[in-house]
């Protein structure tokens, strides 16, 4: 049984490809052209040209996505080259915060103790200028721009008080003698002096408050500051109307 052979619009001509041993050692000849007649050449020509239209005709017939993709394989662009490897990015990306976090510092630093200076003479500004008299104009101007003050300091806990003495002068008309300490190494400012006068029951019915200017004996002293180690006498004088005290409690502080 015979198969049928698909009829085809055109002939392609048949070519035999012969595969020769050939020796180890083997030399070429050149052999001279021999002379083909016309009349092989007419035909030679003639089949060249009838297979010039078949694939003519193979591409006229041939799908548009076939030569869509015949044009992309052709025009492909080579692939890209493999990204760097991870460790290589690591290492760049803490490079580039490294440097930023340097450049951070040797900015930040300077300024953060400026910051901190300020901050410092800010607040002790008083302990300052009474310890270190010739900081005094400095920490003025530093001041100047807060709307802050240097005076003197007012450090309650280094100063006391005595009890005293309190006495009649008078049927209305009494005095009031003590003793102010400064323990402090460093002036001080005056405090005010607070006396609570008490009845029997020691229930409070006068209370009188006595500023630096009460009690001092000058405007230079108010000045000038309670001195370091000292020691100031203090007397004051006052009238009760219609009260009488059996007792009092002294204190100082700071308004």
């Amino acid at each position: 049984m015979t198969e049928a052979r698909p009829d085809s619009d055109f002939d392609l001509p048949s070519e035999h490809i012969v595969a020769v041993a050939l020796d180890d050692v083997h030399t070429f000849e050149e052999t001279p052209a021999e002379s083909v007649p016309e009349d092989d050449e007419a035909d030679t020509e003639g089949a060249r040209t009838a297979d010039e239209a078949a694939a003519a005709d193979l591409l006229a017939g041939a799908p548009d996505s076939a030569l869509l993709a015949a044009g992309s394989a052709a025009t492909a662009t080579p692939a890209e080259e493999p990204d760097e490897p991870e460790f290589v990015r690591q290492a760049e990306r803490r490079e580039r915060v490294g440097r930023s976090a340097r450049l951070v510092m040797a900015w930040g630093t300077p300024l953060l103790a400026m910051l901190l200076l300020v901050q410092l003479g800010s607040t002790f500004r008083n302990p300052l200028a009474a310890r270190y008299p010739a900081l005094q104009p400095g920490l003025q101007a530093l001041c100047a721009p807060f709307g802050c003050k240097v005076e003197l300091p007012a450090q309650i806990d280094a100063l006391a008080i005595e009890q005293g003495e309190l006495q009649t002068l008078a049927d209305n008309t009494f005095s009031f003698a003590t003793v102010l300490r400064n323990g402090s190494r460093t002036v001080q400012a005056w405090p005010h002096i607070e006396l609570v006068l008490n009845d029997a029951a020691d229930k409070p019915v006068l209370r009188r408050v006595f500023a630096p200017r009460d009690y001092l004996a000058s405007p230079a002293d108010l000045a000038r500051g309670f001195g370091p180690r000292s020691e100031q006498s203090v007397k004051l004088y006052f009238e009760l109307d219609r009260l009488k005290a059996s007792g009092y409690h002294i204190a100082i502080f700071y308004p």
